[in-house]
């Protein structure tokens, strides 16, 4: 039998570890086109 802690643990863990990558590629993306409109406002 599986205990349903450890099912529980390994969903949120596998949950956290997505966020952290949705949210650093975010941060990525966000930073990029902030570049993009700088660039842009200069030329």
């Amino acid at each position: 039998m599986y205990p349903v802690y450890l099912a529980y643990a390994l969903g949120f863990s596998i949950l956290a570890l997505f966020g952290v990558y949705v949210v650093r590629s975010f941060l990525k993306s966000k930073r990029v086109l902030r570049e993009v409109v700088n660039n842009a406002k200069k030329t």
